[in-house]
């Protein structure tokens, strides 16, 4: 049995979870067009949706349901703006700042408390791994339908995504 204890008490702090989660977006430094183009309280919305929920998140929704929900997702920030890379980077840190209550939280006393974070994290991983790849089919979806349109990026934006590849893929040019 998945450590409902946790879930629980992720659903319960799902207030406060989504507003630590809104601090860390803001101050990441790869996160940064994301906070400007996307309204605050729809950020603590999503956030507070997924761990409010998160019991519904990792047991019940069917794929074709999470695949709905994220493909909009996708659209929707395609549409705000938002670069994919900074899109996927803020569901990352959405997942990290759940792993750091769940840390907190003092699980992990005996062998069957630590088999059942196990499954947490398992159930977890995997529903962050289709929202992310649904996100990411609802984002291309948006520019090929025409619904977003492909900005030139700033001089600033060339700059940091050229160091940015250059630290990723040092042999390229």
């Amino acid at each position: 049995m998945i450590a409902l204890k946790l879930v629980r008490l992720i659903e319960k702090n799902a207030d406060v979870l989504a507003d630590r989660l809104l601090k860390a977006v803001n101050e990441h430094p790869r996160t940064q067009i994301f906070c400007k183009n996307i309204p605050r309280e729809e950020l603590h919305d999503r956030a507070y949706e997924i761990y409010r929920h998160l019991s519904d998140c990792i047991m019940q929704k069917t794929d074709d349901e999470i695949r709905k929900k994220n493909f909009a997702i996708g659209e929707r920030r395609a549409e705000q703006g938002v670069p994919l890379h900074e899109v996927i980077f803020a569901l990352i840190l959405v997942k990290e700042n759940l792993w750091k209550e769940v840390k907190g939280s003092g699980i992990g006393d005996n062998a069957i408390e630590l088999f059942q974070a196990l499954e947490l994290i398992d159930r977890v991983s995997q529903f962050f791994d289709k929202a992310i790849y649904y996100m990411a089919l609802g984002y291309e979806s948006a520019y090929i339908s025409g619904k977003a349109e492909l900005k030139t990026p700033s001089e600033k934006e060339q700059k940091e995504f050229k160091e940015l590849r250059h630290l990723v893929l040092p042999w390229w040019p």
